[in-house]
């Protein structure tokens, strides 16, 4: 998962960065030269659950850390479910 401008990248695709085309195989780069193209690696961080009952509740993106972070809450998985935004993917993406 990456994120370039605020926008999360959850799988390659082909993307236009200025007047520049790139295909997917461009999240194939190394983190230094995709942070060149202003690309950055989104790290997921998991706190430890400590008890039987907690779960993950859903990411929160930190853009300046390149991090997302999932909180540990009390809630059963079908209230978490009912929290859940709809995810779009997108097949390509232009800025």
């Amino acid at each position: 998962m990456w994120h370039l401008n605020n926008l999360v990248i959850y799988r390659p695709i082909a993307i236009v960065i200025g007047d520049v085309q790139y295909p997917a195989t461009v999240f194939n780069l190394d983190d230094n030269q995709l942070n060149e193209l202003g690309i950055y690696r989104l790290t997921e961080i998991h706190p430890p659950l400590s008890g039987t009952s907690q779960k993950y509740g859903s990411g929160v993106d930190d853009f300046g850390t390149h991090t997302r972070t999932y909180p540990v809450i009390d809630k059963s998985q079908s209230e978490l479910d009912c929290e859940k935004p709809a995810e779009v993917f997108a097949t390509g993406i232009t800025l």
